[in-house]
């Protein structure tokens, strides 16, 4: 069995923009059935097990101050160890990279991806997943709200910086010899929060994404 570790935020737990608690604040998530790392599952059949690690509010190497363990680089080696052996890695960051309290350029965004690959491949070395393969999948771009307003610290800005970060992605991918799969003409974000696939996004990842695993490890 081939086992393919999905790691990213809140796009790949399922947060659902539709159904959230106005009274507790208590967010709400898609069911399996519905998040994409389901569908890629159903798609992928009994030969694959994929392992979902979304969190969210998930950066690649920049510390919250509103939130804590948001730091993707500070939990890395627990979550991998906890996975491992994995096949492939497929990393699903940078849109929270975007928000305005990080101050964070595509370039800087960029490193702290980079940042990430490396630890995954010096945390390979010494486990069951020496051969691992990782790709990269470039979020889909930040939206204004329905209604023009930003949601959860971004704004205008932030859309801009997500739409550049695809070339640096693409060329990250190349100069680590990363797959790279670009999820934006894909999958658009909801415009309740313009931050979050609808469950159509999911249903097209998924089964997009499954197509590329394949074609990886065959």
């Amino acid at each position: 069995m081939k086992r393919v570790l999905c790691y990213g935020d809140s796009n790949t737990w399922g947060y659902n923009p539709n159904e959230a608690n106005a009274v507790t604040g208590a967010i709400a998530r898609y069911p399996e059935h519905v998040r994409w790392t389901s569908v890629m599952q159903d798609v992928l059949g009994d030969e694959y097990k994929v392992l979902e690690e979304g969190y969210c509010g998930r950066t690649t190497v920049f510390d919250d101050p509103l939130a804590v363990g948001r730091n993707g680089f500070s939990t890395l080696e627990v979550m991998f160890s906890t996975c491992d052996p994995v096949d492939l890695i497929i990393i699903m960051l940078g849109t929270n990279d975007c928000k305005d309290m990080f101050c964070a350029s595509p370039y800087v965004i960029n490193q702290g991806l980079f940042r990430t690959i490396c630890e995954f491949r010096d945390l390979m070395k010494y486990s069951n997943s020496p051969d691992a393969k990782i790709m990269i999948v470039n979020p889909p771009r930040l939206t204004p709200c329905g209604d023009g307003s930003f949601t959860y610290g971004f704004s205008q800005e932030s859309v801009k910086k997500s739409v550049e970060l695809k070339e640096y992605y693409r060329q990250l991918a190349v100069d680590t010899g990363c797959g790279f799969f670009d999820a934006d003409p894909l999958a658009a974000f909801d415009p309740i929060d313009g931050t979050h696939l609808t469950a159509e996004g999911h249903g097209k990842l998924g089964r997009a994404l499954a197509e590329k695993v394949k074609s990886i490890l065959g």
